[in-house]
C-alpha cells in the first residue's frame, strides 16, 4: 500500500507541475511519503489563512518569516533539506517550480530565491513528530514596488543514499519531495492575475531543432512585467519579409507564464526541404482572458543565413540544393562560349577585309 501511495502521489505532482492550473496556478501536493508540509499561517505574518496549497502574502515588512509545519508519519527519523526556488515559465509554455535553473527576463527586479537568508537548511523531525521551520526573508524595498515575485519552498526527504561533497553541498541520489508556492504580492493588495498592461516582447529569433527534434524557429518571448500571465492563447505566423502569405503557423492554448519570465516559443518548419536562407518576419497574436480580454499584436523580423541553413538541414539528413547553382553555372559557360564564338567570327572577318 505505502508503495501505491507513493506512486500515486508522485504521478499527482508530476501532472501538476506540466500544466494542470487553478485560479492561480500555485496548488501542488503537500502530502507525500510520510510526512505532510502546511503552512504554519499564525507564525507568518500578512498571509491568506483561505489559501491551503499555497502561501499568498501581501508583504508589508522588510523583514517577512515564513513558516511551516512537516509532520513526520513515519516510525523513523527523517532529515530534510529545504529549498528556495524562484517560479519560471517552462519550455511547455507552463508555471514551474521545481529545482531547475529558471530562465528569467532581465526586467526582474527581485528574485525569491534571493530573499531567503537561510536557504538550504536541514531539519530534523523525530518519528511520529511534527515540527515548524523558519525561514527568514530579507526584502530590500516594499514601498517604490509594486507587483508580484513567485517561487516556493520544496522540502526533500533526504535518504542514506544522500551524500556531501567536499565543498558541502547535498548531492540528492533518491528523494521524496514537496515543492509548496509562495507568492509574495508588493503595493498594498493583491496583484489582480493577468492585470500586466503590454507586458509581452520578443527577444531573439534564430533556427534551430525544436522539442520533438524537428526543425524550429525558436523565440523567446518575454514578460516584461511582475504579474503573472496565465490562460492565454497564442497564434504565430512566418512569412517572408514583406510578404502576406502565410509559409509556417502554429496555435497554443491555455499557456501561462510567471512574472519576468521567457517562454522559450518553437514555431515548426514544417517542410521536407529544410530550411531556406532568406529574410522572414514572425507575427504573434496573444489572447489573454479578462473583462475585457485583451490582444496583443507583435512582429519582429529574422534572416536565416545559408550557413544555418547547411547546418541544420544537413543534421537531419537534407542536403543541399545545387540545380540552381549548377544551371547559373551552365548559362555563365554558354554565354562565355557565345562571346568567345562572336570574337573568333569578327577576328575572321577583319582579316579577310584586310587581306581584299
Amino acid at each position: 500500500m505505502t508503495k501505491i501511495k507513493k506512486f500515486i502521489t508522485a504521478l499527482a505532482f508530476f501532472l501538476i507541475v506540466i500544466g494542470i492550473k487553478t485560479e492561480y496556478p500555485l496548488a501542488v501536493p503537500t502530502t507525500g511519503a510520510d510526512f505532510i508540509v502546511t503552512p504554519n499561517h499564525d507564525l507568518t505574518p500578512n498571509s491568506d489563512s483561505n489559501r491551503k496549497n499555497n502561501l499568498w502574502i501581501n508583504v508589508k515588512s522588510v523583514d517577512q518569516p515564513l513558516v511551516f509545519n512537516i509532520d513526520n508519519k513515519s516510525s523513523d527519523a527523517r532529515e530534510f533539506l529545504i529549498t528556495a526556488n524562484t517560479a519560471y515559465t517552462g519550455i511547455d509554455g507552463q508555471i514551474h517550480y521545481d529545482l531547475a535553473v529558471p530562465r528569467l527576463d532581465r526586467t526582474l527586479v527581485y528574485n525569491f530565491r534571493y530573499f531567503v537568508q537561510n536557504n538550504d537548511q536541514r531539519v530534523k523531525v523525530p518519528a511520529k513528530t511534527k515540527k515548524s521551520f523558519r525561514l527568514n526573508l530579507k526584502i530590500p524595498d516594499t514601498e517604490s514596488y509594486h507587483g508580484q515575485v513567485l517561487g516556493a519552498i520544496t522540502v526533500i526527504e533526504l535518504t542514506k543514499q544522500d551524500q556531501t561533497n567536499n565543498k558541502g553541498k547535498t548531492n540528492i541520489v533518491n528523494h521524496f519531495s514537496i515543492g509548496f508556492p509562495v507568492a509574495l504580492n508588493f503595493g498594498g493588495s493583491e496583484i489582480p492575475v493577468n492585470s500586466a498592461e503590454t507586458p509581452f516582447k520578443i527577444g531573439t529569433i534564430q533556427p534551430g531543432f525544436g522539442l520533438r527534434g524537428g526543425l524550429a524557429i525558436l523565440t523567446e518571448l518575454r514578460n516584461t512585467k511582475p504579474a503573472q500571465i496565465l490562460d492565454f492563447n497564442l497564434d504565430g505566423k512566418i512569412t517572408a519579409k514583406g510578404k502576406n502569405k502565410v509559409l509556417f503557423r502554429s496555435k497554443q492554448n491555455l499557456l501561462a507564464m510567471a512574472p519576468n519570465s521567457i517562454y522559450n516559443y518553437q514555431l515548426y518548419w514544417t517542410t521536407k526541404d529544410g530550411f531556406k536562407a532568406g529574410h522572414y518576419h514572425l507575427s504573434l497574436a496573444i489572447k489573454v482572458p479578462g473583462n475585457p480580454a485583451k490582444t496583443y499584436h507583435l512582429g519582429k523580423d529574422f534572416t536565416v543565413t545559408p550557413s544555418q541553413a547547411e547546418k541544420f538541414n544537413r543534421k537531419i539528413g537534407i542536403k543541399p540544393n545545387y540545380l540552381w547553382l549548377y544551371i547559373i553555372i551552365a548559362i555563365i559557360v554558354l554565354l562565355l562560349l557565345l562571346l568567345l564564338t562572336f570574337l573568333i567570327s569578327r577576328h575572321q572577318r577583319n582579316k579577310s577585309l584586310r587581306e581584299k
